[in-house]
């Protein structure tokens, strides 16, 4: 097979420019409104490389533990390259795989390639059949676009390609594959969530040169791909019309998703996206009043409305039970901050970002309605602030980062900016049964010599040994107990993670803060305990090192506490605090100045 070749003349980049659909001729610059609320067809749209989005898509069936991430067929030859993904702890391995031979030839892994802290994620063939693009990314988020590479696949050689830093999104390739096409933001920060992609920018491979095509102050621009011939031509569709032929598009909407917040409670959408969602705003909710940009991809920002939005730290609730596959804070500038990411059966991933604090842990199961944090505007720190509000998004089914819109039950359609929404998401455990968290069936407290015996409540922790005094908890989805495991003088509990844990009743760790900040020799960190609890706090430095431990799983009393940091011996720079109260935590950047 060979690269697809095609008059430059004949190319058009497909945009958003807000809620216009445009296209721009890339030697030319020469651009044409082609609508308002439309979208392009998919099919209609060219493929430089043929992408894959699942595993069934190729007949692979993913090791346990494992996520497939993406993947794409060779134009030259008879393979696939595609990538693969660990569920919890972000190690990640790219396969080449020969369709005729049906062999899986790993060609690099975790710690390959210049940055061992990050992922270099393949996403399509250069004009060389031995040389592909990557994506250097940071895996838990999937958003910090981190630079643009090549491979060489006889050599191993990774070459980085000079584009700005400032770039936003994964570039398109053109199809004879010598170009790169990507949104670039002209803000002084690089805010991969919130900020503007206001300008479309081209790299040559060949002279090494960028080129700026579009530049719209102020607007989001968002490229959905390119089009050969003459743009009339273009198949258009209506916002509201689903696109059969897209495989980015839920056929089935996300069904079974509420909205993320306690029962009975309004929210606002304060933010949509580009393209917008695929309904008209709500006529039985209500009317907000925002008139903030919106992202550059499907996600959507909510916020409560209260007078001091900074005091709300209300609940974020699951929007639909899922396993808790990453729970932290991610990312260096102006990104998600604490985020819990909820892994679905049918492999849909949900984000809740920005919170003040975490409840839940990677491993849980938690049910729809359950508690996964508070809101916050975590993230945000070092680019002038975000305000509190729950950034919440759902990615398609593989773990590559294709966002898509979702349906919310308690409208039958999902919500765009300036809808206020009241949410009917009532808790409910884990396997189904209702209620507000406390202790499920599953449980199980014993004394004495315990039989073997499986304590069904999701990965698994197999147990040997002696509890002598005190109380052991041990809080998983599957607990395996060999014989032999005794208890002697003290209390075994066998606990159901999803079911424990979730205090509905009251705020259990809250008014995490760090005073004064920036801090130019020490600051308090500040929080409060409505129960007493182990606390642990840490804190590391931009690069994730460990710096010191201030408190190392002490035991705490209820109410409000302050630890020092002292910092005079430390380096001028940006820091994170990290608190583990129990099973809650947080972390909050701060800066060290001098």
């Amino acid at each position: 097979m060979s690269s697809f070749q095609t008059n430059k003349e004949d190319l058009a980049i497909i945009y958003y420019e807000n809620n216009d659909l445009r296209g721009v001729q890339p030697t030319t610059d020469v651009k044409q409104l082609l609508g308002t609320n439309v979208k392009p067809q998919y099919s209609s749209l060219q493929q430089t490389d043929e992408l894959i989005f699942t595993a069934s898509e190729m007949g692979l069936e993913m090791p346990d533990n494992w996520l497939f991430y993406l993947g794409f067929a060779s134009p030259y030859k008879d393979e696939i390259m595609y990538m693969q993904t660990e569920k919890f702890d972000f190690g990640y391995q790219v396969f080449r795989y020969n369709e005729s031979t049906d062999e899986h030839n790993l060609i690099f892994e975790t710690g390959d390639g210049p940055n061992s802290e990050y992922a270099y994620v393949p996403f399509g063939y250069t004009d060389n059949p031995d040389v592909i693009y990557l994506e250097a990314v940071h895996l838990p988020s999937q958003s910090e676009h981190l630079g643009i590479w090549t491979y060489n696949l006889k050599t191993d050689v990774f070459t980085e390609i000079n584009i700005t830093d400032k770039y936003m999104k994964r570039p398109v390739i053109s199809p004879d594959r010598k170009e790169l096409y990507y949104t670039v933001t002209s803000q002084s920060d690089r805010d991969v969530v919130h900020g503007v992609a206001d300008k479309i920018m081209s790299y040559d491979t060949k002279s090494k040169t960028e080129k700026l095509i579009v530049h719209a102050p102020g607007k989001q621009l968002a490229i959905q791909g390119l089009f050969i011939g003459n743009t009339d031509e273009l198949t258009l569709i209506p916002e509201e019309t689903p696109d059969e032929s897209s495989p980015l598009e839920l056929k089935s909407a996300g069904s079974g998703f509420k909205l993320p917040w306690s029962s009975g409670k309004k929210f606002c959408t304060t933010r949509d996206g580009s393209p917008r969602p695929p309904v008209s705003s709500l006529s039985n909710g209500g009317i907000c009043t925002y008139n903030f940009n919106q992202h550059g991809y499907k996600a959507l920002d909510f916020s409560d409305l209260r007078t001091s939005s900074q005091n709300s730290r209300d609940y974020v609730r699951a929007a639909r039970e899922g396993e808790v596959i990453y729970a932290g804070y991610q990312g260096a500038n102006c990104t998600y901050g604490n985020l819990v990411k909820l892994l679905h059966s049918d492999g849909l991933i949900s984000y809740y970002a920005h919170l003040s604090s975490i409840n839940v842990s990677v491993g849980n199961c938690v049910g729809q309605g359950q508690i996964v944090g508070r809101e916050g505007a975590t993230g945000g720190e070092s680019c002038g602030g975000y305000g509190e509000h729950l950034h919440f998004e759902v990615r398609t089914a593989n773990a590559s980062g294709t966002q898509t819109w979702v349906t919310f039950d308690e409208y039958n359609q999902t919500t765009r900016q300036n809808d206020l929404a009241t949410s009917g998401n009532t808790p409910v455990a884990c396997g189904g049964s209702s209620g507000g968290g406390g202790n499920c069936s599953a449980n199980e407290s014993v004394t004495g010599t315990i039989s073997a015996k499986t304590y069904q409540t999701s990965s698994s922790i197999t147990s040997n040994g002696t509890v002598n005094s005190g109380t052991v908890t041990f809080r998983s989805p599957t607990i395996t107990l060999n014989n032999g495991f005794t208890v002697s003088g003290g209390i075994f509990n066998a606990q159901n993670a999803a079911c424990s844990g979730n205090k509905e009743d009251e705020q259990v760790f809250y008014d995490f803060s760090i005073q004064p900040n920036p801090f130019d020799s020490f600051t308090q960190i500040k929080f409060t305990l409505s129960e007493e609890l182990p606390v642990t706090i840490w804190i590391t430095d931009m690069m994730g090192r460990h710096i010191t431990t201030l408190s190392n799983d002490e035991m705490t009393s209820a109410g409000e506490h302050q630890v020092t940091f002292e910092a005079a011996n430390y380096t001028a720079g940006m820091y994170f605090a990290t608190i583990q109260a129990g099973e809650y935590f947080g972390t909050q950047k701060m800066i060290l100045t001098r």
